[in-house]
C-alpha cells in the first residue's frame, strides 16, 4: 500500500501517491532546466503544468481514487519529455536548413495557377 497526499497542482487538489509526486517533481524540474534559457518560459511550463493539472481532474472525475504512478507515466508520454522536444527541434533545423527540397516550396505560388488579385475598385 503506498502513501497518498493531497497536493495543490495549479491551483486544483490533487490526490496523488507519494512515488507519482516524485516523478511529477522530476519531469517539472527537467521541464524547468530545457527551458531555463527561453524568453517565455514561465508561460510554457504554466501552460504545460494547466493540461498536466486538466488530465489529472479528468483522470479523478472518471472515478480513480488517486493518481498513480501509472497515470503520471501516460501523462509524460503523451505530453513528451523534454530530449524529446530536443530531437523535435533538431529535425525541424534539419528540415529548413535549404535543402533544394524546401526551397521549391516557398517558391511557388499562393495560388495553384499562379494568378493575381485586384480589388475591384468599383464593388
Amino acid at each position: 500500500m503506498k502513501k497518498v497526499i493531497n497536493i495543490n497542482f495549479q491551483g486544483r487538489v490533487v490526490p496523488i501517491e507519494e512515488t507519482a509526486y516524485d516523478l511529477l517533481k522530476q519531469y517539472t524540474d527537467s521541464l524547468r532546466n530545457y527551458f531555463a534559457a527561453e524568453e517565455g518560459r514561465d508561460e510554457i511550463i504554466n501552460d504545460i503544468e494547466s493540461r498536466i493539472g486538466e488530465l489529472f481532474q479528468e483522470r479523478i472525475k472518471n472515478g480513480a481514487t488517486c493518481i498513480t504512478d501509472d497515470d503520471v507515466n501516460i501523462i509524460i508520454n503523451n505530453m513528451g519529455r523534454p530530449k524529446d522536444f530536443a530531437d523535435a527541434d533538431s529535425a525541424t533545423d534539419n528540415a529548413y536548413s535549404g535543402s533544394p527540397r524546401t526551397e521549391s516550396v516557398y517558391q511557388q505560388p499562393l495560388f495553384g495557377n499562379g494568378k493575381r488579385l485586384y480589388r475591384d475598385a468599383n464593388n
